[in-house]
């Protein structure tokens, strides 16, 4: 999506297009695969469309930010990838005993 925003000249139809295809692929994983349980509290609104919905548009987002973004991006992620392995990992093994 990204790639497209670029494009001037017919840039509905390469949307179109990728709309499409995008409905027919989350189509195909609703009907095709098969659910390993039912939530019985909580679980994930309108799957798969809503978690199939995000990926475009995080990609559509990534491609529209600036160098001094993606370098916050890349320093947030790497202070949380690090809090992570040092206390949520911890944190998540012993919760699991």
């Amino acid at each position: 999506m990204a790639a497209l925003w670029a494009l001037d000249e017919s840039r509905w139809v390469a949307y179109l297009v990728v709309g499409i295809l995008w409905l027919l692929t989350t189509l195909g994983i609703r009907l095709f695969v098969p659910h390993a349980r039912n939530p019985k509290l909580w679980g994930v609104p309108l799957v798969p469309w809503l978690p199939s919905a995000s990926f475009p548009i995080t990609i559509f987002l990534l491609g529209s930010i600036d160098g001094k973004s993606y370098t916050r991006f890349a320093m947030w992620t790497g202070l949380l990838l690090l809090y992570y392995f040092f206390f949520g990992l911890h944190a998540s093994y012993d919760t699991a005993k």
